[in-house]
């Protein structure tokens, strides 16, 4: 901790790591310190500036995070602009807000809460195809710009080569992640695939919900208004590693087919009235309120 201080320290004497200045502090978690920084040479270009703690594991993090997130092209996971070794740092593409912040600032509809899964389905099956496991997925990983959703962080990925199939070996380590996102399995210190789906259960019903946390023991989805189909995506995903979905393609398929012309009118159509209903509720509540305020 003294050793990230005193780097840290640093750096905001001098103002600049690599070509990027920094501009202000965003935040600080276990390994690193965030910032957001411009370039030195063309301050419009602003990016989010991630420094690492230099420590054996914080490296080994490190080094991860950047062999894994600069291999990955796609438009549903967040760009790395630079990195650099001294200090250890990583320069992400500047997003707008996180999801949470997203979820907490809108009322969603039924259909964005759809599309907004659907890209996050479509950034994971990118990474899966390419042996990447995020094992991290939480809607504050979950970054968004414009109706353009990025899943952020895969720091504490693991690489599962394309040989180990998603029903594959169950490899055990020390266990990483957000809690409440983290399957049980997760929990127990073992990486695969299918934790991650268990994880974008619990997003979806976050979705379907406007920012509803499931309670610890699941018995029944009845209580939730949001379509029966969709309930059952988020009731498999959150069975035992082997009964629930074996891969996102899975998952992606099933809403795909739901989104068909043939059935998305009928579909987008109830989960609105769902949230038009929410939505009548919640303003019922503010009048009585303010009547007897």
């Amino acid at each position: 901790m003294f050793i990230l201080l005193y780097i840290i320290n640093t750096i905001m004497d001098k103002g600049v790591v690599g070509k990027w200045r920094i501009v202000r502090k965003i935040g600080s978690g276990r390994f690193a310190v965030v910032y957001l920084a411009e370039e030195v040479l063309d301050p419009s270009n602003r990016v989010v500036l991630k420094i690492f703690r230099e420590d054996d594991v914080v490296r080994r993090s490190f080094e991860n995070e950047v062999k894994i997130i600069a291999g990955l092209r796609h438009k549903n996971i967040v760009e790395i602009k630079d990195y650099g070794f001294n200090p250890m740092f990583i320069a992400y593409e500047l997003m707008d807000e996180t999801l949470e912040e997203h979820v907490l600032n809108n009322e969603i509809s039924f259909e964005e809460g759809l599309e907004i899964f659907l890209q996050i389905l479509y950034g994971v099956e990118y990474a899966y195809e390419r042996g990447v496991v995020h094992q991290d997925l939480n809607p504050r990983n979950i970054l968004m710009k414009n109706g353009v959703v990025k899943i952020s962080d895969f720091g504490i990925s693991a690489i599962i080569r394309r040989k180990i199939e998603y029903r594959g070996t169950l490899l055990k380590v020390g266990g990483a992640g957000t809690e409440y996102w983290m399957s049980p399995e997760q929990m127990a210190g073992i990486v695969d695939a299918r934790n991650d789906i268990y994880s974008l259960g619990k997003i979806l019903h976050y979705l379907m919900t406007n920012g509803g946390i499931l309670p610890s023991t699941i018995r029944s989805l009845k209580r939730y208004n949001y379509p029966e189909w969709c309930k059952e995506i988020v009731y498999q995903c959150l069975q035992p590693i082997d009964k629930r979905p074996q891969t996102v393609k899975q998952l992606i398929k099933i809403i795909e087919e739901h989104l068909m012309p043939e059935n998305a009118e009928k579909w987008l159509q109830l989960g609105n009235k769902y949230y038009d209903e929410k939505e009548y509720v919640r303003k019922m509540l503010e009048e009585l309120l303010d009547s007897l305020s």
